[in-house]
């Protein structure tokens, strides 16, 4: 799963202020937040296995 939302999403939803580019560890995430300050957006990247049965 990828959540990509501008930096003012992830601030309000965190409750954090993130003035440094730079990996962030989230409450409850199981991976960081990706925070660019230059382009003022945030990326979550969460792992996951897709696996098919016949």
């Amino acid at each position: 799963m990828t959540v990509h939302e501008p930096l003012g999403f992830w601030e309000n939803w965190s409750q954090k202020r993130f003035q440094e580019t730079g990996r962030y560890a989230l409450k409850g995430g199981i991976a960081p937040v990706d925070i660019d300050v230059d382009r003022q957006t945030g990326t979550y990247e969460e792992p996951n296995v897709w696996i098919a049965y016949s």
